[in-house]
């Protein structure tokens, strides 16, 4: 009967109850966080959508601010963020720490060695809202220590890091 609004939200748990002439109901709940691992098509959203893209052109290096900063002009709920590249390095794993206002915003991706993905997604159920006003850059590490094939080293190419919303 009441709408609550909730714009650009992410919610993990919830509690209901019914109240009419007969008295109140007993509270319903129910979390939609599975311990530790939070599944983003599990959580109930009520975000924006679209996704926010940082992009480094041409053949990669260790560099902080590798990316003009991307100003946020609205707060928003993050999904999950991920990285990939055009052409996979070799004989560096590349690692990206996305920075909100010059802190680390999760943890940083990596990029393995032969690999145009990052390993793993960072969820966005265990990150801070984005928010409205603040900066986003990314900082690029090539960490050697991966097995060099035949043809040389190479750093890879062409990062594209997305936030999706």
């Amino acid at each position: 009967m009441h709408t609550i609004s909730l714009p650009d939200v992410r919610i993990l748990a919830a509690e209901f109850v019914v109240a009419n002439a007969f008295g109140s109901s007993q509270a319903t709940t129910k979390s939609y966080a599975y311990e530790a691992n939070i599944d983003p098509d599990q959580t109930l959203r009520t975000l924006s959508g679209g996704q926010f893209s940082l992009q480094v052109n041409g053949y990669l290096a260790t560099q902080q601010n590798a990316a003009p900063p991307l100003f946020v002009e609205a707060s928003h709920a993050v999904r999950d963020i991920r990285a990939t590249v055009s052409m996979a390095a070799n004989g560096f794993d590349i690692s990206v720490q996305v920075l909100q206002n010059g802190l680390a915003y999760g943890s940083a991706l990596i990029i393995p060695s032969g690999t145009t993905t990052s390993a793993a997604l960072i969820m966005g159920a265990a990150l801070p809202p984005l928010v409205e006003g603040a900066l986003l850059t990314i900082n690029v590490t090539l960490n050697t220590g991966s097995a060099v094939a035949a043809n040389g080293p190479n750093p890879g190419r062409d990062l594209t890091v997305t936030i999706r919303l």
